[in-house]
């Protein structure tokens, strides 16, 4: 008799479970969607504030031993490379403006290289023009090791 107690707690217990989503798993789903809700907002009013948007990727690892990454220029990737903490890197891209007016280059960048990525924002081209685009990352001492990734949209617009 107790066997068959405990049988029937534990499938009222996986029914309940089963049957009405906990509250941390209703907040986890709400702010995911959001947070998607907002990116996919930002993404499509850059592209329709814009008359061209070029998105790259961008790469970097913080580790013990630096190492030059090259040849993905190319495919739309900016890869730093391997850098120690405390380090730095430059990579550059080069724009030009083929149009009859000047173009104003706005640059946002999102994921997890943000908080390493300096770089001149909010410039025009004039008609004509190629300028180059320089990245640039510095790792802090107390940055941890790992790989850190993340997208640069170079949203240009009528000047």
């Amino acid at each position: 008799m107790p066997k068959e107690k405990n049988n029937k707690a534990r499938k009222n217990r996986v029914k309940k479970r089963l049957s009405k989503p906990s509250k941390t798993a209703v907040i986890i789903l709400f702010v995911a969607a959001l947070l998607i809700s907002v990116l996919a907002t930002e993404i499509v009013y850059m592209i329709h504030k814009g008359l061209y948007v070029k998105v790259l990727t961008a790469k970097l690892e913080v580790g013990n031993t630096a190492a030059f990454a090259l040849g993905e220029e190319n495919l739309g990737v900016i890869n730093f490379g391997t850098i120690l903490p405390g380090g730095g890197g430059k990579r550059f891209v080069t724009a030009e403006n083929q149009e009859t007016f000047g173009l104003l280059v706005n640059i946002r960048v999102t994921g997890s290289i943000k908080e390493f990525l300096v770089y001149e924002n909010n410039f025009i081209i004039s008609q004509g023009e190629t300028k180059q685009i320089d990245f640039e990352v510095f790792s802090p001492l107390e940055a941890g090791l790992g790989k850190y990734s993340g997208r640069i949209f170079l949203i240009f617009k009528r000047a």
